[in-house]
């Protein structure tokens, strides 16, 4: 592999939720008469809901729900929603929702919320200040990046953490999945400019036979997408967040802390032989970096090398990635401003 140097500096960019899904704890302490009364009201409901064409009808894998509805606030954005737990003895409330933060405004918030409103009725206000949130994924850009010129390092590996390089057909790195084979939480560092293509490709394919204008808006993607500068994403995955308050995500460990990188366009790189940082690389990612320094030892570059592994980017700086991304929720007003506060008797 022919390494080339670029002189543009990396930034990154401001952490986004791009997953998010949570409980609100509706039907919670209600039983009999009262319970089936308010099911049937929000039952009844959503009919009209979907007969007026202001939801459609969602077929998610399971049975959790007795009723499942997706809602659009916008063109391009989606929000899943399950109504009435099937095992109420288990699940910890009667209404599910998962979307992706990052793609909604904040009028789209308010129309989703409007929607909710005339759904569940006015109970539905004071369910907002105890959302329980089962799974949510944080992630981050590193702008004007190639994925092909880092290694990735992973701190507090366990026995068990898996690092699993993606390759494209041909043979170039475009993503590394990290983490504990039976972790709840899950690491992804990901070429995010390769996705984008890859995705505009499959609207086009899709829309092949449709009208002249949904295949414009796809050729529109694909030119965009091509014309995106190189993008990696960072994504730290709580998928069993196990029905966490907001307070308890916010303090949850920073796995973005744990991670870092070694640019392979640092001035440091430069400064080795090109045939020497190639075998180098080449070792790192298919035997790890233990075995390639002692691959080294005694050669004239091992010093260097091994100051290249410990030597942190500039612009990596990974401080309260998580704690930034979960409390941006707040500004959309996807929940109660007080879900984000201390108790006071905290």
């Amino acid at each position: 592999m022919k390494m080339k140097y670029i002189e543009v500096v990396p930034r990154m960019s401001a952490p986004v939720v791009d997953h998010l899904a949570y409980i609100l704890p509706l039907g919670i302490g209600m039983n009999g008469v009262k319970y089936e009364k308010l099911m049937l009201a929000i039952n009844r409901r959503v009919k009209s809901a979907l007969t007026n064409g202001e939801c459609k009808t969602w077929y998610p894998r399971g049975n959790r729900y007795k009723m499942a509805i997706e809602f659009r606030p916008s063109a391009d954005t989606s929000i899943k929603i399950g109504i009435g737990a099937t095992r109420k003895e288990v699940q910890n409330g009667d209404i599910r929702i998962s979307l992706n933060p990052s793609r909604l405004t904040k009028e789209d918030v308010k129309r989703f919320h409007a929607f909710m409103q005339e759904i569940i009725g006015k109970r539905y206000a004071d369910l907002l200040s105890a959302p329980l949130i089962n799974r949510i994924d944080v992630a981050v850009d590193i702008v004007d990046l190639e994925l092909d010129r880092l290694l990735v390092r992973y701190a507090y590996a366990q026995r068990h953490t898996v690092i699993i390089k993606r390759l494209n057909g041909k043979g170039r790195v475009e993503g590394f999945n990290l983490g504990s084979v039976s972790s709840d939480y899950f690491t992804a560092v990901y070429d995010k400019s390769a996705e984008l293509l890859d995705k505009a490709v499959k609207q086009i394919a899709r829309r092949g036979s449709g009208t002249e204008s949904t295949k414009s808006v796809a050729i529109k993607q694909l030119k965009a997408a091509r014309g995106n500068p190189p993008t990696v994403r960072v994504e730290v995955r709580g998928r069993k967040v196990r029905g966490k308050s907001v307070r308890e995500v916010l303090k949850l460990t920073d796995r973005f802390e744990r991670l870092n990188f070694v640019a392979l366009d640092a001035e440091l790189a430069k400064t080795i032989r090109r045939s020497t940082l190639e075998l180098f690389v080449s070792a790192c990612r298919d035997r790890g970096v233990k075995a390639a320094l002692e691959l080294f030892e005694g050669d004239k570059s091992h010093t260097k090398l091994k100051a290249l592994w410990t030597n942190k980017p500039t612009w990596w700086t990974p401080d309260k990635v998580w704690r930034r991304a979960v409390k941006g929720l707040k500004s959309l007003g996807i929940f109660a401003d007080d879900t984000f506060k201390k108790p006071s008797k905290e």
